[in-house]
Order: structure tokens, then C-alpha cells, then sequence
């Protein structure tokens, strides 16, 4: 629908904002579609992401070369899978991934297939129907009493003692919700009922009060030397570095939106609306930083204007809201 926001970011915005203003929030002509696709194609942004997507590079890591970076970056550009060149980017490492056979590499990758288009896949689908099912018995459960006691700490190596270590149960039968899997869902197209009723459940567990307060966190599974860091950064939880980002994700959920901490978040972003209507966060709500966790961090949240001009965060701050109100309605809020 157009409104006085879409109507300044087409006239005011770069080529990204601009196709995805037209795609994302507007009724837009095939061709004038077209024409704004093939102007996103030809920016040099969209170039140098497509050259960190390298050959056999890492899934998970901070640096812009690791898959979920780069990929999770020219997804906020608005590419998908019909783009040629990122769909042949792309295709190694889903056949990599899938067939993988391992537990870790599809939790970090899938979500991003799932927002380039590859949902339709059966071994994906099988895949992501199966992690809301683990999620939802979680939800089901319905346990926030997450960390282990100190009675229950015996068999836990020395050095984790004192530190906040998640009951076996969160490592194994009841997985705790991570971000990635918030990215996922956010992304995944409805329809089905009966999987969307699940994964807004799998929303109101992770949008509890006591989920949402969580600040460290370690997992420890029996026979390991260590345990892995798992806090607020892996989990579903709304931290400060990717308020911006994780508001977004959150809003395409009833239930999340209904949360008293994403009205406070929400009101927090309000604040800076300014007399024209439009918005202006502070740089640090939609940074972009070099070699640093787009997912964890919120660290890659620049969609191409020249950020030395003062209308750069007015333009990417209006296009966050919209997308945000956008999903919002959507949701049924």
C-alpha cells in the first residue's frame, strides 16, 4: 500500500531501498519490478558481497566470508535464489549442508536457505519440520527454570562450577529456541495451520519474561572436557546490539508482539520519529561493521545509502519501521 513513508523512500532512497520498498511494501508494476531488480543486481555492494561468498568457506563465523554474513547480507539487499549469480553462489553449500549429516551446520544455515526461496525443498522441508517439532516440545513443556543447580553441578568440569550451566533436559529432549531458528521461522512462509500454530507457540516460549532476561548461559553434555557458550547471543533473546534487527524478526509474531518487552522496545524505536513522520535511529541501532556477526550482532544492518550523508539513517530507519508496522498487521496486531 502506498503512503506518504513509501512515497519519500522511492523518491529519496538508493537502488536497494527502493526495490525492496516496491517489493516488500508497495503494489508495484511487473515491469517497473524489473527494472528496479536489475538496478539492485548492478550495485557495487551487491558485487563485493558476492565475492565473500567463497568456495568451501565456513557456515558460522564473524568474518564477512562466512556463509551466514555474506549470504545473510545480500538477503538484506533483497537477492534470493531467482538471482543467477547468488543462486550459483549458493548451491554448493546447500548440497554441502544437507548432506552433512551434521546437527550444527543446518541450525546456522537453514534459515537462510529458507529466506532465499529454497523452503520448497523436500529435504529442507523435512529438516525444518522436524526442528519445529524438537521446539515445540519445548514450548509444550513449558520449563523456564533453565540452570542447573548446585547439587546437579558434580559432573560438570571444574572450571564451569560457578558459571550458569543449562539442564541437560535444554540440551537434549527440550532445545531452547535459538536466534537462528527465530530467523527461520520469521522467514518461513505460512499456510500450513498446523505449523504455524506451532511455531507461534514456540514464539510465546521464547517471548516469556524470564526467556528474554537470560544473559549467560553455558551447554555441557556428558563426556565433554568443556562447555560451549550458549547466552543471550545464540538464544532468541532481544539484545541491545541487534535491538533493531531482532524487533524486526519479532514482529512477524502475535505473540511476540504482545510481550510487554517488545512494547518497550517498540516504544524505544518510536521515539524517534520526527515532525516529517520519518525516522532517524542513533548509527549504533543499524551499524555496519566490518568482519562481525550480521545474526549475533546486529552488525551488517546498512542497505547501501552513503552513510557520510545525513539522510542515510533517516531513509534505512523509515524503511525498518514500515517493514516493522508492515509485519505487524500482518500478524494479525
Amino acid at each position: 500500500m502506498d503512503t506518504p513513508a513509501t512515497a519519500w523512500l522511492m523518491a529519496n532512497g538508493g537502488p536497494i531501498i527502493r526495490y525492496r520498498v516496491a517489493r516488500e511494501l508497495m503494489e508495484t508494476d511487473a515491469g517497473d519490478l524489473h527494472r528496479l531488480r536489475e538496478d539492485v543486481a548492478r550495485t557495487p555492494e551487491v558485487a563485493e558481497w558476492l565475492g565473500h561468498i567463497v568456495e568451501n568457506g565456513n557456515v558460522h563465523g564473524s568474518c564477512d566470508t562466512a556463509f551466514e554474513n555474506a549470504v545473510g547480507k545480500l538477503l538484506e539487499f533483497g537477492l534470493e535464489r531467482t538471482f543467477e549469480e547468488f543462486d550459483d553462489k549458493v548451491q554448493p553449500y546447500y548440497e554441502r549442508v544437507m548432506s552433512s549429516g551434521s546437527f550444527f551446520l543446518p541450525v546456522i544455515a537453514v534459515p537462510f536457505f529458507i529466506r532465499a526461496g529454497y523452503h520448497d525443498r523436500q529435504d529442507l522441508k523435512q529438516w525444518f519440520s522436524d526442528r519445529v517439532e524438537a521446539l515445540y516440545r519445548t514450548a509444550c513443556d513449558n520449563d523456564h527454570d533453565y540452570f542447573r543447580k548446585a547439587a546437579e553441578k558434580d559432573e560438570i568440569p571444574k572450571a564451569w562450577q560457578d558459571k550458569p550451566v543449562y539442564r541437560g533436559k535444554f540440551m537434549s529432549d527440550c532445545p531452547m529456541p535459538t536466534i537462528y531458528d527465530l530467523y527461520g521461522m520469521a522467514y518461513y512462509p505460512r499456510g500450513n495451520q498446523a505449523l504455524d500454530a506451532k511455531m507461534d507457540s514456540i514464539a510465546e516460549y521464547w517471548s516469556h519474561e524470564s526467556f528474554q532476561r537470560i544473559d549467560r548461559g553455558y551447554g555441557w553434555a556428558r563426556g565433554q572436557s568443556a562447555c560451549a557458550s550458549s547466552g543471550s547471543a545464540w538464544l532468541a533473546c532481544c539484545t541491545q546490539h541487534r535491538r533493531v534487527l531482532f524487533v524486526e524478526l519479532a514482529s512477524r509474531f502475535a505473540p511476540a508482539v504482545k510481550a510487554d518487552w517488545f512494547q518497550t522496545r517498540l516504544a524505544d524505536l518510536e521515539s524517534y520519529r520526527n515532525e516529517s513522520g520519518r525516522y532517524r535511529f542513533p548509527s549504533d541501532y543499524l551499524k555496519e561493521k566490518r568482519n562481525s556477526y550480521l545474526i549475533y550482532a546486529g552488525a551488517h544492518m546498512a542497505l547501501g545509502e552513503d552513510r557520510r550523508k545525513k539522510s542515510a539513517l533517516e531513509i534505512e530507519s523509515t524503511f525498518r519501521m514500515a517493514l516493522i508496522r508492515r509485519n505487524m498487521v500482518n500478524a494479525g496486531q
